[in-house]
């Protein structure tokens, strides 16, 4: 049986734990190929960026990064569909725009003449999106299987509720701050008496 010998660019990703050491010696002449073809098929992949998606399909489904959208999206678990917009987003859509070199999926919270005022759900700070900066607008997410629409009236009541809780929300953030700081100094106060 021949092989060919792994590209010199998968060393540095090789761990150094006996047992993997091991099975990869016994079983190298076996999956090499395999790894081989899987490796170069992953690196030469046409690499695309979201606009060229969406402009090219129409729509992006992508597994979520980051946690700005808690609760409603949780980091490598839900599954979202933007679709790109021909007309200007509404208030309570979450649409995806570009932040310098990063993509960020965020909440409306203001329509206003050519920019929207928006808000991640776990944030407490708003930003201005220019229109020209948005790529598109959240059709539906996916969670355990289960696909709900931003047409639904569940989801539609969550993203109301939540835009109204924002004051007290931010208070207890605010509050719990300040109750740790409060804390930090009685606890450092006891550790210079000692």
């Amino acid at each position: 049986m021949e092989t060919t010998a792994l590209p010199a660019e998968l060393y540095p990703y090789i761990r150094c734990e006996c047992d993997y050491i091991i099975v990869v010696f016994y079983l190298q002449p076996l999956f090499e190929s395999f790894i081989v073809e899987r490796y170069h098929r992953w690196w030469t992949m046409e690499k695309r960026t979201f606009e060229e998606i969406l402009e090219s399909e129409g729509r992006l489904v992508y597994r979520t990064r980051g946690v700005s959208m808690r609760p409603l999206l949780k980091q490598d678990r839900d599954l979202i569909c933007v679709e790109k917009t021909d007309g200007r987003a509404k208030k309570y859509d979450v649409i995806l725009y570009r932040r310098g070199k990063n993509y960020v999926l965020h909440r409306v919270l203001d329509v206003r003449d050519g920019y929207y005022k928006v808000r991640g759900d776990n944030t407490y700070s708003d930003e201005k999106v220019k229109d020209e900066d948005v790529l598109g607008v959240m059709t539906s997410f996916s969670r355990n299987g289960k696909q709900t629409g931003t047409a639904d009236a569940g989801y539609r009541f969550y993203s109301r509720a939540w835009r109204l809780t924002y004051p007290f929300r931010y208070c207890a953030v605010r509050a719990r701050g300040l109750a740790s700081g409060v804390k930090r100094r009685i606890t450092k106060g006891r550790k210079t008496e000692k």
